[in-house]
């Protein structure tokens, strides 16, 4: 078999991609070679040194990892780009704000006031700042475990698919993997993954869900095989 390196997400994003464009503009046939999908963990390297740059980013803004809070403020961003297309509309946004239930931490550095935040992206190593209203921010010690779970944003139609899901996602919180859990599905036909509030993702198939399996830690990177 020849390994193509295309990340999962990649797949998804033409997929998507296409399906937007008018259909003046793109033919798509259907891909006759099938494919399957293979999880690489990030090397003990990789990982040590994801770690180290998550750590300088929270020094570098004077921001103390012990002390997380969740955004639950308004969610604010600008129009990009939009186009009318096939009677809808494609919308493209930039954020303004953190998303919410995502996790973000004071910055205390030297040259911001007191209202900025940095929103960290463990899973890239990168951090944003915002200016937010204090109001708009709340420890994650003042939520209940069950509490820090967007279950709207985490659907299946299937019913014990579904409640899955949710075992899958108390299990992140339970285990202090995830400060908050803000969406998830079942995106393959037997495989759920779930996003967390500081930019991880977590995939277990629905049999190891079952099965109570340990959940990796590090970045899992996808790939499709042909």
């Amino acid at each position: 078999m020849i390994l193509r390196k295309l990340s999962y997400s990649l797949i998804f994003t033409f997929l998507f991609s296409t399906s937007v464009a008018s259909k003046e503009e793109v033919f798509v046939s259907k891909v006759k070679q099938s494919f399957t999908i293979k999880n690489a963990p990030e090397t003990e390297k990789e990982y040590k040194t994801r770690l180290k740059n998550i750590e300088s980013i929270l020094q570098r803004y004077g921001s103390n990892s012990d002390s997380p809070l969740l955004f639950i403020g308004n969610e604010e961003k600008t129009i990009e780009y939009s186009k009318k297309i096939n009677g809808g509309t494609f919308v493209v946004s930039k954020p303004q704000s953190p998303r919410f239930f995502e996790v973000v931490y004071k910055v205390s550095a030297p040259g911001f006031n007191d209202n900025s935040y940095i929103r960290l992206n463990r899973e890239a190593a990168s951090g944003k700042v915002y200016e937010l209203s204090p109001n708009s921010v709340k420890p994650v010690s003042s939520f209940k475990k069950e509490d820090r779970i967007l279950y709207e944003n985490i659907t299946d139609k299937n019913t014990e698919h579904q409640k899955l899901l949710l075992i899958f996602a108390n299990r992140l919180i339970e285990t202090g993997i995830c400060y908050s859990v803000i969406s998830g599905a079942k995106y393959t036909l037997d495989s759920a993954t779930l996003f967390c509030g500081d930019g991880m993702k977590y995939t277990q198939t629905l049999m190891q869900i079952t099965n109570n399996k340990n959940i990796e830690h590090r970045v899992v990177k996808s790939y499709a095989v042909f």
